[in-house]
């Protein structure tokens, strides 16, 4: 393997190593300081780094690495301090399986960083060509998807650093007391997303205000998603007066003392959707609940009337009805220039067959995703492919999964009308 990486040492630029369990490997020192025009390396193993980082004390800086990805058992602030010191031109960095004091060597030796992913159990991007050479500062920062809360304290510094460059935040921060969020407000007395444009945060009790004032002034945020919301009235009321959130989205909330804030803020956005000819762009056009107890069919008839609406996603909402969301369809359908074109409806009994021949006069509908369903049949599915029949749906894509009395003979027969069908039993 040394004798491989000797030969090419001018001609590799992209690496990918999974070496597992073994020891009596080159390490990562190794491999940057042999491979002087590596740009993009992934590097994997179920041991600890410690056991593979290599002897970066005696490297000379690296200008081609700019990409780096480590999967490992366990990866701390100490193991990967020289190593970005060495390699000061990294603007991608991926680190699974890493422990909070990781986050300081990151504030001081990644100058140039754009994207950083600590511990994400979700795809994180790619780096885009086209900003080669353009003035750095992270842009994107993504944590792991609400399994393990991050320290503020350990965190905040690389935001805080960033605040004027972050774009796009996913961060699962744990809650903060009394004294705790005074501290905060002590260290960072000026924070604030001023680029910010996609926000995924978990509103846990303390944290969720401090974030909230982050964004207080921004006119940039257009994609925002809060999950585990402890006080939507607060949430709702950091929010409100943000006029360029286009695609929004609640998960996992329980807080019923928030559904009249919730009225308040939906109503807001079908006010607004009256006036989107003249605001097209500041318009809400994607609407998600996941598993939020305050959504009643009363906010569901509010929803009707956001005419932009383009995109509506509703899962394991447990306190509505069949009618409730029955009339909310049927009232976006009397919309002369209703807009919604795709529907996604998963994991609710409240979901019949008569919601499926709702759905059918959505004129403009032209992707449908139902999963979990266990009280849709072949009726429903026959009803929406019949307007497809008749020319009166141009459906183009139907998904149908885990729905029990659905039949592969009534997907079959779909699959004969509509471009893409998938189906998963």
């Amino acid at each position: 393997m040394v004798v491989a990486f000797w030969q090419t040492r001018y001609t590799l630029t992209m690496l990918n190593l999974d070496f597992s369990d073994r020891i009596n490997v080159l390490g990562l020192a190794d491999i940057i300081f042999t491979c002087i025009n590596l740009a993009k390396l992934s590097f994997t193993t179920t041991l600890p780094l410690v056991s593979f980082i290599g002897n970066f004390s005696t490297i000379k800086q690296h200008d081609a690495l700019i990409d780096l990805k480590i999967n490992a058992k366990r990866i701390t602030g100490q193991d990967i301090e020289l190593m970005l010191k060495r390699c000061h031109k990294l603007r991608r960095l991926i680190m699974h399986t890493c422990d909070t004091s990781v986050f300081d060597a990151i504030h001081k030796y990644t100058p140039r960083l754009e994207i950083l992913g600590y511990n994400p159990d979700r795809t994180v991007p790619e780096l885009e060509d086209n900003r080669k050479g353009k003035e750095g500062g992270l842009r994107m920062l993504y944590t792991n998807n609400g399994k393990t809360s991050v320290r503020a304290a350990s965190i905040l510094p690389v935001i805080y650093k960033s605040q004027a460059t972050l774009e796009t935040l996913n961060a699962i921060l744990s809650s903060a007391n009394i004294l705790q969020l005074h501290e905060l407000y002590t260290t960072y007395p000026d924070f604030e997303l001023s680029s910010i444009k996609h926000m995924t945060f978990w509103g846990k009790s303390g944290i969720q205000q401090f974030l909230l004032r982050s964004i207080r002034n921004t006119t940039t945020l257009t994609k925002l998603h809060a999950i585990n919301v402890h006080d939507v009235e607060g949430f709702v009321n950091g929010i409100f007066h943000l006029s360029s959130i286009s695609r929004f989205s609640l998960s996992y909330t329980k807080d019923m003392v928030g559904h009249p804030s919730l009225a308040r803020l939906l109503q807001k956005y079908a006010t607004k959707s009256e006036e989107s000819s003249s605001t097209p762009a500041s318009s809400l056009t994607f609407l998600r609940f996941r598993y939020c107890t305050p959504i009643l069919d009363d906010l569901l008839l509010i929803v009707a009337s956001i005419k932009t609406l383009q995109e509506l996603d509703l899962r394991g909402l447990t306190n509505i009805s069949t009618d409730g969301i029955n009339i909310m369809i049927n009232k976006f359908s009397e919309h002369r220039h209703q807009q919604l074109k795709k529907v996604e409806l998963y994991d609710m009994d409240c979901i019949r067959d008569s919601t499926l021949v709702a759905l059918g006069q959505l004129k403009n509908l032209t992707y449908l995703h139902i999963k979990d369903l266990k009280n849709v049949s072949d009726e429903g599915i026959s009803a929406i492919v019949e307007t497809v029949e008749e020319g009166y749906l141009d459906l183009d894509h139907l998904c149908v999964e885990r729905c029990p009395k659905v039949t592969q003979a009534s997907i079959n027969h779909a699959k004969q009308k509509i471009n893409v069908v998938k189906y998963n039993k």
